[in-house]
């Protein structure tokens, strides 16, 4: 036999083209192009392999299609006609290539011999059933030598081996194997009356003038008799269809209906799970979650899902999801935790489906499941499709009112851990009503409070407090319980243990002098940190855009996922009017986001304050690519800490900001600024975590620089700038008159302890026994830290041509300018860049003398001038 992978077509030299039986293009096209075999003289009657070609239907197992089985013979016999001798000249053959994958069995011929004829159509595919139109009809027959199936098409099986043109005596002829969609297994042909087991001769082709033709009928018929069939095979198909379970899978892989002759001609489909109304498939607006492929369905307006907890018979958690609406929901607990590590996950039983939680959720759940009775909870990574953009910014506005509307809100810390038990004991304890402040302190200095005050450090610096959301979930709440662990405990208790603390701050510290593992005394931590880190907005005033400048302001180091909830975040604690400006819109970059938040306060201020927190540690000015007077929120360590904490500044005075951007993108600002000098000289810099000893050591060289810059000037002038580098270094705190003879003191006393070998000047060693006022303070460490640490820590000192002096962030350099903007507090460091005139936002900057309008008064004498500066 030959190998069919080699077989050549016939060529016919009556025609002068290559006759090959199914010809290279798409369905529909049979009989329309020129060139095909319907249009072609003495070719074989296309009307009949058209027809068959027509219409898909599903074939039953008794039943054989008349045309089909006609086609196919015709083919054979009018190949075999056409088939040039080995004398006849000619173009070469061209060989039939076989399908991807298919092998057929290669058997060598006497060289001489006749060649074999083409094979017959092996396994014909049929087309997915709603490819089919009444009105017009189509050819959805599919050759299984086309490269693959299409969509919908089950996979298509290897073909038999082609069968040879002579079979020996007795032998049964090779079926004619085809397979229709939505079918279990191949069909193998059956032997036709008049057929034989021997050896089958040739029979003369057929023709439109063929014998055969007033046999087949007009085509219409044909196609409203395949529909017929095809209907009544598709409702047996549908009953004799087997489907499985998820669970049925991993043992039976495939399914056939019967024994086929071969192993590979055998089709194989893979059984499709069991409905459910929960899982995939359900709706396709919706997203799936877990493995188990659990489906959100869409939310109603104003409507919310409560997840109900269902009671504890088994360690997995079961829960079902139901939607309410906020109008008029049942009673609900709503939980407010930290996601923790995304990886670490756990899984839940939500509505039979295996859904995986973090395990900080999974924690949350535990403590709030009842033994007997079930339990409403609102959760946003189960109650909110994380996935969907649209439903994410419709919940965030709703965030107000779901923690308002909540009977109360359940805090969970997390698992106990780090000895929490023995710090919710000495909660309960200093709490107890009929417990005196007096009587609080006593406990906190016993035993109990040497147990219970590490592990209450520990508990206060937990994860959960560092939290942004958690602020609008805490202050929206009606009532409030903390969870840790099995301890459960009301808000009132943290709240209560804080102010007990603060009371007698001076004992604590004496008591309990030790340092937390993030540099911070564990008096600072439990008086500024856990419960008494939430701010309180109760008192603030002013317009829209200064409320909302405070809050970006006091939430900044707090911490979130996205950048963007930096501002969606705390839309839930800003008055209706802000949110009303602000929707949470999650199609939006972070930098479209953050600068409409300068856009806005610009607008609404009259204030170029906001650009006074853009604070660009070096080159890229931000992760975000955001413009340079764009502040970064979430860069939740800036460089320094805003100036205006220092005190209330008014550099412009009182005049209003003259700005305006230069285009809709908004990443270029056009503003109005007296310009003051340009930078000489610099000093050294740190970082914003600096030593008592790393300070010392910058204002010997600070002090040094300003030595240098005036030591030809006369003795007037230079103490005069002695004295304005002792304020600037303390953004104005100490008082004029003796702030140079504390600052020497307090630097020259811890030089001579920390560095004995260091010789200091004349000058400096006269002020080490002055007699100074350093109270409330005690210490000159405690001195040092209160009035130069903030001040001086990731700043850097510099001095001006004209002898300015000032400190700006710790990447300013020469030749940056100094200037005041109209309608701003403090001044600005800007540097030049490119060849269009603009300018980079460097810094705020303290000046001294220049803190109080002084420049605004010297623009309207005419002394200083006015300029428009471009910043990108």
């Amino acid at each position: 036999m030959a190998d069919s992978r080699h077989e050549p077509r016939s060529y016919d030299p009556a025609f002068s083209r290559v006759a090959h039986p199914f010809p290279r293009h798409s369905p529909g096209s049979y009989g329309s192009r020129p060139g095909s075999y319907e249009s072609r003289p003495g070719s074989y009657d296309s009307r009949l392999y058209d027809a068959e070609l027509a219409e898909p239907r599903a074939v039953a197992d008794d039943e054989w299609t008349t045309e089909a089985y006609r086609a196919s013979q015709a083919y054979q016999q009018t190949a075999r006609r056409r088939r040039p001798s080995e004398e006849q000249s000619g173009p070469r053959p061209i060989p039939h290539r076989p399908s991807r994958g298919r092998r057929v069995r290669k058997e060598s011929s006497p060289k001489n011999s006749p060649r074999s004829s083409p094979s017959p159509p092996a396994a014909i595919e049929r087309a997915p059933l709603d490819a089919l139109e009444e009105d017009k009809p189509q050819r959805v027959y599919r050759l299984s030598r086309r490269k693959s199936s299409p969509p919908g098409v089950f996979p298509r099986s290897p073909s038999p081996p082609p069968p040879s043109r002579a079979t020996s005596p007795g032998s049964s002829p090779d079926p004619h194997p085809y397979q229709a969609a939505g079918q279990s297994a191949s069909r193998t042909s059956r032997n036709r009356p008049g057929s034989s087991q021997s050896h089958r001769s040739p029979s003369p082709p057929l023709s439109p003038s063929s014998d055969d033709e007033d046999e087949v009928s007009s085509r219409a018929e044909h196609q409203r008799r395949k529909r017929r069939l095809q209907r009544a095979a598709v409702k047996k198909a549908e009953k004799s269809h087997v489907s499985t379970t998820p669970d049925d899978d991993n043992n039976n892989k495939h399914a056939t209906s019967r024994s086929l002759p071969t192993e590979s001609t055998r089709p194989r489909f893979t059984r499709s799970p069991s409905p459910r109304p929960t899982l995939a498939g359900e709706s396709s607006t919706a997203s799936v979650l877990g493995e188990g492929r659990y489906q959100h369905r869409p939310l109603g307006e104003s409507c919310i899902r409560l997840i109900r907890i269902l009671p504890e018979r088994k360690t997995m958690i079961r829960c079902e999801i139901l939607q309410v609406s906020l109008e008029d929901p049942p009673r609900y607990v709503a939980i407010s935790y930290a996601w923790g590590d995304l990886g670490d996950t756990r899984k839940i039983d939500l509505e039979g489906s295996l859904v995986p939680i973090s395990a900080s959720l999974h924690g949350a759940l535990s403590a709030i499941r009842e033994k007997k009775e079930p339990v409403l909870v609102w959760a946003d990574a189960l109650s909110v499709d994380q996935q969907n953009l649209a439903e994410r910014a419709q919940q965030v506005q709703l965030m107000t009112k779901i923690y308002a509307s909540a009977d109360s809100v359940a805090i969970w810390l997390g698992p106990e851990e780090d000895n929490s038990s023995d710090a919710v004991d000495l909660l309960n304890a200093i709490t107890d009503p009929i417990i005196s402040t007096r009587r609080a302190w006593k406990i906190l200095s016993s035993e109990m409070g040497a147990r219970g005050v590490p592990a209450l450090v520990r508990l206060f610096e937990r994860e959960y407090w560092h939290r942004l959301w958690v602020v609008q979930e805490i202050l929206n709440a009606r009532s409030i319980t903390v969870y840790c662990g099995q301890t459960k405990s009301p808000w009132e208790a943290y709240r209560l243990t804080s102010n007990v603390i603060s009371q007698f701050s001076a004992d604590f510290e004496r008591r309990f002098p030790e340092i937390s593992t993030n540099m911070v005394t564990w008096h600072d931590t439990l008086v500024h940190q856990g419960p008494s880190s939430i701010p309180s907005l109760r008192a603030l005033r002013g317009s829209e855009g200064e409320l909302l400048h405070h809050v970006l302001r006091q939430c900044r180091e707090r911490l979130a996922s996205d950048p963007r909830d930096k501002l969606f975040g705390i839309l839930g604690i800003l008055p209706p009017e802000i949110r009303a400006d602000f929707r949470a819109d999650y199609t939006l970059s972070t930098k479209e986001v953050y600068t409409e938040i300068v856009d806005y306060i610009i607008k609404t201020t009259e204030s170029l304050n906001i650009i006074c927190d853009a604070h660009h540690p070096g080159y890229p000015t931000a992760a975000h690519s955001l413009p340079t007077f764009v502040p970064d929120w979430s860069n939740v360590a800036p460089s320094s800490s805003p100036l205006l904490n220092f005190g209330s500044f008014k550099a412009a005075g009182t005049t209003k900001a003259r700005c305006r951007f230069l285009s809709e993108r908004l990443h270029k600002l056009e503003m109005s600024a007296i310009f003051l000098d340009t930078v000489q000289t610099r000093g050294v810099a740190f970082g914003v975590r600096t030593s008592k000893w790393e300070l010392t050591m910058a204002f010997l060289q600070w002090r040094a620089k300003v030595i240098e810059f005036v030591m030809d000037a006369k003795p007037e002038r230079r103490r005069r700038m002695l004295q304005d580098f002792a304020n600037t270094i303390s953004v104005g705190r100490l008082p004029k008159e003796d702030g140079l003879a504390v600052c020497c003191h307090v630097f020259g006393q811890l030089a001579q302890q920390g560095m004995p070998c260091l010789q200091l000047d004349r000058e400096l060693m006269g002020y080490l026994h002055a007699d100074v006022d350093l109270t409330p303070h005690h210490t000159v460490e405690e001195f040092v830290d209160s009035y130069f640490g903030a001040s001086m820590a990731g700043r850097a000192f510099f001095i001006t041509e004209r002898g300015l002096v000032g400190l700006g962030i710790n990447t300013l350099m020469t030749k940056d300018i100094v200037v005041v903007p109209l309608g701003c507090s403090t001044p600005v460091i800007l540097r030049p860049e490119g060849s269009l005139g603009e300018y980079r936002f460097v810094s705020e900057a303290y000046v001294e003398s220049f803190m109080d309008g002084l420049a605004v008064d010297l623009w309207k004498q005419g002394d200083a001038d006015l300029k428009k500066y471009v910043l990108h």
